[in-house]
């Protein structure tokens, strides 16, 4: 547990440590989940009113300047009394109390794959995390053929959710477009472009496909 903490160099860098059952347990709430996927997205510090703002925005799929007070004290209460406290004692976040603020603690590749899995876990019943994400890898490399060269990797993750679906991309909320994109950028797109089925620019927010066949274990 890591609560009550200077957020200072130490603190910052991201740790392994935390039992897969405890992070599981702690990233299962949608707040919580919603809370992991917004420091994911800022990777850095950030206020604990600032967070609860994003939060909520998230919840309500609308933006952040649009969250009324109620809305943010709301979200901002639950933080501070049950959700950041439980994501702090299985060191996925570490809160400063003193300070009000708050980041990672768990490496952001670990915390990405956990999310994908808790999002999947509905749509994909009785099958392993290894099957759903190739399905994933499978569905983007199809996406990315039918694209006339480069694309934002924004625009495949609402590409995404939209066939997932089966509904049009102009469908997708921006929460949902906002998810899957963290777990594309976090853990989908470095796999595949390490095994040189896409290219990747994570400077740019842009992907493409090689037209070259997966190797084994992607």
């Amino acid at each position: 547990m890591s609560s009550g903490v200077r957020l200072d160099d130490d603190a910052l860098d991201p740790v392994s440590h935390a039992s897969d059952d405890a992070v599981t347990t702690a990233c299962s709430h949608p707040r919580r989940s919603a809370v992991c996927a917004v420091l994911l997205e800022r990777d850095d510090v950030v206020s604990v009113e600032r967070l609860a703002t994003l939060v909520a925005a998230r919840g309500a799929d609308e933006s952040p300047d649009d969250v009324g007070e109620s809305l943010r004290r709301d979200v901002h209460i639950s933080l501070s009394h049950n959700h950041l406290p439980k994501l702090d004692d299985v060191d996925v976040v570490v809160w400063s109390r003193e300070h009000d603020r708050v980041t990672l603690s768990l490496a952001p590749d670990r915390l990405a794959a956990e999310l994908e899995s808790e999002s999947e876990s509905s749509s994909y019943a009785g099958r392993s995390v290894t099957d759903r994400s190739r399905t994933r890898r499978e569905r983007l490399r199809s996406l990315l053929a039918d694209c006339d060269g480069a694309v934002t990797v924004r625009a495949l993750a609402a590409r995404l959710v939209a066939a997932e679906r089966g509904v049009s991309p102009d469908d997708v909320s921006a929460s949902e477009a906002e998810s899957v994109h963290i777990r594309l950028r976090h853990v989908h797109l470095p796999a595949m472009a390490e095994s040189d089925v896409l290219e990747y620019d994570p400077a740019a927010g842009e992907v493409s496909d090689t037209e070259q066949p997966p190797r084994s274990g992607w």
